[in-house]
């Protein structure tokens, strides 16, 4: 079984967390809840289920490229680089995509055994690319 579908919108990190008194924390990043709702709206909208025993993730976010990357024509300058190279990194945006996941593609992420991850700037609508698959 393999579950392949595209989560529109910026992807969001998940990890970093800010305590804001009373014993409460939330997200450090506010566009993350917002990020993993599409990304679990996107799976039941591909149909996933919970799948058993171990899993293949492989997930390719596609980051919006800055304007100052474009000139004056929108075409994109010869300077501007291949592949995003800042913040968030590719370890907070798949945090925040599994946690989404969890309980829509598999019942514990300690299921993933092989991981894929890509970041790269958008031709298109940005966003990720997932595949899950049995291992």
């Amino acid at each position: 079984m393999t579950y392949v579908f595209f989560v529109p919108g910026i992807p969001a990190p998940g990890g970093s967390k800010r305590h804001i008194g009373r014993g409460r924390i939330i997200e450090d990043c506010k566009r993350t809840p917002a990020w993993r709702q599409a990304v679990a709206f996107a799976a039941m909208e591909a149909r996933c289920q919970p799948l058993e025993g171990p899993l293949t993730l492989t997930v390719y976010f596609s980051m919006p490229r800055p304007r100052g990357h474009l000139n004056k024509a929108g075409q994109l300058k010869p300077s501007a680089p291949m592949f995003p190279t800042v913040r968030p990194d590719c370890t907070k945006l798949l945090r925040s995509t599994e946690d989404a996941l969890l309980g829509i593609c598999w019942n514990d992420d300690a299921q993933i055994v092989t991981q894929t991850v890509r970041k790269i700037y958008a031709t298109g609508p940005a966003g990720a690319q997932i595949e899950v698959r049995k291992a």
